[in-house]
């Protein structure tokens, strides 16, 4: 009787011990007598590395290096196990070394624990595939009708992908027959809406920007008009109080300045309060009143 306790050949790199079957007889008298056969099968070399801190590519190429003294690498399946800790290591150079000694394959199986905050690559970021997808559709060029192809492809949600090559063949059949022959022609792609979406971004963040400072020029030059209409009211309250006599004021606020000691005596001082200042304003303007009818009486005389 022939017995298989395993399969004939390895099909998983922990399977380390030795393929065989089990030849098994049995005597007329009931005795049973199992014989194991070791199997000749490919060739596999096991290469153990225990990593310490600071280990990195170099100990692994090392580890290998002493094995080849030992074995044969040649139409064999190197496996190669890393465990401790040490750097992280690429299996780049550890494939590279096992082939160029003429292994079928080589298989490296890290199992040590790293830090994903640590990682080789740093944080990966990934762009909107919506957006760079559009902006692609907008360099290629399709035509009206692959457009809307295009956009049944993408949109799952409308049609199931089990559905979608039936569904288009449908589609393009009834173009054919309602839609002229130009809806099928491809437009010219332009390059210059690449990177439209960008600009507008930026044209909107401008924009923002833009009335910002369109309302602080603004405040600014209201409060520039604030003091400017002081002056008016002074002319229209002398107007008024003069009369008919307003066009001799240029005259009379020559002769106030050298005849009337009053308004020299009422003028504003530094650090008073408000309410005196309006009061003295309102006093100076009566007195400049009086002085203006007492010089045009003068003049007429």
């Amino acid at each position: 009787m022939l017995s298989y306790p395993g399969s004939t050949e390895r099909t998983a790199a922990d399977q380390r011990e030795p393929r065989r079957f089990d030849l098994i007889d049995v005597s007329p008298a009931g005795e049973i007598e199992r014989r194991s056969v070791e199997l000749d099968t490919r060739e596999f070399v096991y290469v153990d590395v225990e990593m310490s801190e600071g280990d990195g590519v170099d100990r692994v190429l090392d580890a290998i290096g002493e094995t080849e003294g030992e074995t044969n690498l040649a139409e064999a399946v190197l496996i190669v196990t890393l465990a401790g800790g040490g750097e992280r290591v690429s299996s780049g150079p550890i494939e590279e070394r096992g082939l160029g000694r003429d292994a079928l394959t080589v298989r490296v199986n890290d199992r040590r624990e790293f830090d994903e905050e640590t990682g080789e690559y740093g944080e990966v970021a990934f762009a909107d595939p919506d957006r760079a997808v559009e902006q692609r559709r907008r360099t290629v060029g399709l035509s009206a009708n692959g457009r809307e192809v295009e956009e049944l492809v993408r949109e799952t949600d409308a049609v199931p992908d089990s559905n979608v090559t039936e569904t288009v063949e449908a589609r393009v059949r009834e173009w054919l027959d309602d839609r002229p022959a130009a809806t099928f022609e491809r437009t010219e792609p332009d390059s210059t809406e690449e990177g439209s979406m960008d600009a507008q971004d930026g044209r909107d963040g401008k924009s923002a920007s833009g009335e910002a400072t369109e309302g602080a020029t603004t405040g600014e030059a209201s409060s520039d008009v604030g003091p400017a209409s002081e002056p008016a009211l002074d002319a229209e309250g002398d107007e008024n109080t003069g009369g008919a006599e307003g066009e001799l004021s240029d005259g009379s606020a020559v002769a106030e300045a050298t005849a009337s000691p009053t308004a020299a005596v009422e003028s504003p001082v530094e650090n008073e309060d408000d309410d005196a200042e309006e009061r003295n304003r309102g006093e100076g303007g009566e007195k400049k009143a009086e002085s203006d009818r007492t010089t045009q009486s003068t003049l007429w005389d």
